[in-house]
């Protein structure tokens, strides 16, 4: 899949308009907006409310070639027993996601934030059932996301990737926590897998309120040094060389390694869109700045970007 630097997420913070009250003909604008502008890479999941159901209308109209569509199933029952699903119960969920998304194809099927300790049940009671599922053509490709909010050192792809038929992985990786950069790239190029970049702009990189309580946080716990941080402005520094706000320094950041596939954007309006895209399209970050952050920031391996 030959797929656009930015890639629209049917998850985050607005799980396409539904949390930020954008109604369906906002949402269809949004991707046609997007697609002009040429993406070309769309992403949700069944645990995202309505998502699938939305992204479908708003692709309703739109040539079944022209994108790739991913979404990804919840192997597990967090919210009850805390059971892994069975195969059977895997293909009614593909079965549902089809429906909603309004194809007979995904382009991306992916298991959804994998936790280390079930990589052994997943690759050995869910996987050949995805195979079975590409070898009938109702999914293209076979993908795996981590729970990145309980695992920011990556144990679970690190774990699974090296033994797993993945073709992707959905990473969490930003300016504040780039150790995928330490081990898990390495692996991914290894195995020829595509990455997907989730969490490069969340509340850590959009809410300045956000941004200083997480760098009061890393200073009390000893994660940094108190006179490298600049309480008022703890990111206010990175705004040099050009770069006009921490997110568009975030997606600069993100996008640069040649193991990157798509990063994910989660905005609901055009407006973020097109700021998004500007972003994108300035390319990577001077190197002289990359290098800094690396050098304050690349220690961390807390799930900074929530």
């Amino acid at each position: 899949m030959r797929v656009s630097l930015l890639g629209q997420g049917g998850g985050g913070p607005s799980q396409l308009g539904q949390r930020t009250d954008v109604d369906q003909p906002g949402i269809d604008r949004l991707i046609a907006a997007g697609i002009e502008a040429g993406i070309n890479f769309f992403d949700t999941a069944e645990s995202y409310g309505e998502s699938e159901v939305i992204l479908g209308q708003a692709l309703a109209g739109v040539e079944r070639d022209r994108y790739f569509l991913a979404s990804k199933v919840s192997y597990k029952n967090r919210r009850g027993d805390g059971r892994i699903i069975n195969a059977k119960e895997l293909v009614e969920r593909l079965d549902r996601s089809l429906e909603r998304l309004g194809t007979d194809y995904l382009d991306l099927y992916q298991m959804h934030g994998l936790e280390a300790g079930d990589v052994g049940p997943v690759l050995s009671d869910l996987i050949p059932e995805l195979e079975r599922q590409r070898r009938a053509g109702r999914i293209r490709a076979i993908g795996v996301s981590e729970l990145w909010e309980v695992d920011g050192p990556h144990e679970a792809l690190l774990k699974c990737l090296p033994d797993g038929p993945f073709d992707t992985t959905m990473v969490g990786y930003n300016l504040l926590n780039s150790c995928a950069e330490d081990a898990l790239f390495d692996v991914c190029r290894e195995h020829d897998i595509g990455v997907i970049v989730m969490f490069a702009v969340r509340r850590a990189m959009s809410d300045a309120a956000r941004r200083n309580e997480i760098f009061a946080e890393l200073v009390k716990d000893g994660s940094l040094d108190p006179d490298s941080v600049d309480a008022a402005d703890p990111l206010g520094w990175v705004l040099r060389d050009g770069v006009g706000s921490i997110p568009e320094a975030a997606y600069r950041f993100a996008l640069e390694p040649n193991v990157v596939g798509t990063v994910l954007t989660g905005t609901s309006k055009i407006e973020h869109l097109r700021h998004n895209l500007a972003a994108v399209a300035a390319g990577p970050l001077p190197p002289d700045l990359r290098r800094e952050i690396r050098e304050r920031y690349g220690q961390l391996t807390q799930s900074l970007g929530t």
